[in-house]
């Protein structure tokens, strides 16, 4: 029960550091956006990876 509460905020921690970054720091042009989110990609997957993780842990 401990791992899958760990595991979830820190999914739940590194989404919103990308999005935190993302409101703070992007310009408003489109190809800026575009790129960000191409470059933060892999860590949405590992964000989905985690947050399936846990929530498959906490059921168990």
């Amino acid at each position: 029960m401990v791992l899958s509460v760990v595991i979830l905020i820190a999914a739940f921690f590194l989404a919103n550091s990308v999005f935190a970054y993302q409101v703070k720091y992007m310009w408003e042009g489109f190809s800026d956006i575009v790129k960000y989110q191409l470059y933060v990609l892999p860590v949405f997957f590992i964000v989905n990876l985690l947050l399936g993780a846990g929530f498959k842990i906490g059921y168990k």
